[in-house]
């Protein structure tokens, strides 16, 4: 079961089963668990024009030279935007390599999330049908 600090490699229903998103895997950071539920944050390719434009507007760089996360490439963790994902069990089979941030880096996430990032809760339904992988709590 996925914990805070994991990082997951994950195909998410959004804004539709249809979506980019939803078609091919991306990096989510969990930031952080309330029972059941998992709140997720994306991870990308650092981009410099994110940086100019500042889209997203907090976000947190990894460089890919920093030692205790998975990230091959600079990457930024947007801080603007919880994923909410409920009532799903996250299989460890999603952990990449190594599978979370370490303290440090970690840390400096929870800092950038002080300011209350908004929550867009995802479809459960659409979540199982796009990724395989996901199941529902108490489901065989």
């Amino acid at each position: 079961m996925i914990s805070p600090s994991d990082v997951i490699k994950l195909r998410i229903p959004y804004p539709d089963k249809s979506a980019e998103l939803a078609k091919r895997t991306h990096m989510y950071v969990c930031a952080k668990k309330h029972g059941d539920d998992k709140f997720l944050l994306s991870c990308q390719t650092f981009k410099p024009h994110h940086a100019l434009k500042r889209v997203p507007k907090v976000i947190l760089k990894v460089d890919s030279s920093d030692t205790g996360h998975p990230f091959k490439v600079p990457t930024t963790i947007s801080c603007d935007t919880f994923f909410k994902v409920e009532q799903i069990v996250l299989p460890n089979s999603l952990l990449c390599n190594p599978s979370s941030l370490n303290a440090d880096i970690f840390g400096r996430l929870q800092q950038n999330l002080q300011h209350g990032p908004s929550i867009t809760s995802i479809n459960s339904s659409w979540l199982m049908q796009v990724d395989n992988e996901v199941r529902r709590h108490n489901t065989p």
